[in-house]
């Protein structure tokens, strides 16, 4: 227990000299970094890391190093965040209103479409009844939607940030147009909850309020106290929709189990510290080197291999690597399994830094630098657990958002030259 009271208190200490002049989003950062490892402590002391994850843990001795290793690069992964103080904006601009407009209108019509087809097409019923058979399915590569509505969804998920954050831009700044604003809203979340149902994720539920948290933290101090009571009551609207689907969803996905669907939470908060040190750390066999979170990467200099399932994928670099790698393990932990302890440093240290040169601001602050921080802001607090994205999905992101960045940036300069 002692060294999960450390690896607390180093998180809770870094808080207490770091929180000056910092932001909010920074703050409630490191909060969560702070709750998931008091949560270790929890699963440690009660046992029920042990009884669930039994088979997995390849070193029963809990040692200080890797949680050192995990705090120094998470401190240097939260340097972008830091810097960025959304108390300190002025001024939020659009790079270019014409375009961001047009695209935002896109958005309007493509998500509310996708919706629509999604409730025609898709029997959404089939997860909220056997949500335990349907995630199953899922796992073993079974489509529970046709092929057709997992193209579209792509594209919706790579406009999702845009559009989110385009509806509380407009709820700050736009209040007359308040119908483009609520269609925004709709058309960026309805989507997102129907695929979550359908495939039993209440990950990406959690998410999707973590989003709708990093927005609203944004734009905070632009919008109107009276729209701030909406968003209250809108807010519990949503939770009392949401929280019974993730009861049912727990219930029935872990019925069949020998532990407790709340053991299960207590397990999904409380992990991902312990998996590293007790599983990863100093018992890698062989690493991937890329082929299995960023194949997209690896195939620049060899083949990699094809599965049919994620089952498949997950069976088969466990028995690479000699781990199991479905367990959550910090996003440090997935860079260190994939390309061991010194160049998986080096990688996270060149994306921090890249970030941080990204997203400076003074006063005024381009819509397109709110795009790229969301993303890196999601991506850094989800790595508590995991990395968010990879293999195609990363690669999918890292390109669309790299060309609608530029082209929104370039059409800023551009216009300021001609001046």
């Amino acid at each position: 227990m002692g060294v999960l009271v450390i690896n607390f208190l180093l998180y809770f200490l870094y808080f207490l000299f770091a929180k000056r002049d910092t932001g909010v989003l920074f703050k409630v950062l490191l909060f969560m970094f702070m709750f998931v490892s008091c949560s270790s402590i929890f699963i440690w002391e009660t046992g029920i890391y042990e009884f669930i994850h039994y088979n997995y843990i390849l070193s029963w001795n809990l040692s200080l190093t890797p949680f050192i290793y995990l705090f120094t690069l998470f401190i240097i992964l939260f340097i972008p965040i830091k810097s960025f103080n959304e108390k300190k904006i002025e001024i939020i601009e659009l790079d270019n209103t014409y375009k961001i407009t047009t695209l935002g209108n896109f958005a309007i019509i493509y998500g509310i479409a996708l919706f629509l087809v999604m409730v025609l097409f898709v029997d959404y019923n089939v997860a909220l009844e056997s949500a335990s058979d349907v995630y199953k399915e899922n796992e073993q590569g079974e489509l529970v939607m046709p092929v057709f509505i997992y193209r579209f969804y792509t594209l919706h998920r790579l406009l999702y940030p845009f559009i989110l954050l385009l509806g509380f831009y407009f709820l700050s700044f736009k209040r007359d147009k308040w119908l483009m604003t609520v269609l925004m809203f709709l058309a960026a979340i309805l989507p997102k909850v129907f695929v979550a149902i359908v495939t039993v994720s209440r990950g990406s539920l959690f998410f999707l309020l973590i989003e709708l948290c990093i927005c609203f933290l944004l734009f905070k101090k632009f919008i109107p106290q009276r729209t701030k009571r909406l968003l209250f009551i809108g807010s519990l609207v949503l939770l009392v929709i949401l929280i019974p689907v993730v009861v049912q969803f727990t219930i029935s996905r872990f019925q069949s189990n020998d532990y407790s669907p709340l053991m299960s939470v207590f397990k999904y908060f409380g992990e991902s510290f312990i998996n590293f040190n007790c599983t990863f750390w100093g018992n890698v066999e062989e690493y991937p080197m890329g082929e299995f979170k960023f194949p997209f990467v690896y195939q620049i200099w060899d083949e990699p291999h094809t599965f049919l399932s994620r089952r498949e994928r997950y069976d088969f670099f466990s028995v690479m690597t000699g781990t199991n790698v479905f367990l959550f393990k910090t996003i440090v932990g997935d860079f260190y399994l994939e390309y061991g302890a010194v160049l998986g440093a080096i990688i996270l240290i060149v994306v921090a830094r890249l970030y941080s040169r990204l997203i400076r601001f003074k006063k005024q602050v381009r819509f397109s630098t709110l795009i790229l921080f969301f993303y890196y802001y999601e991506l850094i607090f989800v790595g508590v657990f995991d990395l968010l994205w990879h293999g195609k999905t990363l690669l999918q992101m890292i390109v669309f958002t790299s060309i609608l960045y530029m082209f929104l940036r370039y059409n800023y300069v551009l216009s300021h030259k001609t001046e």
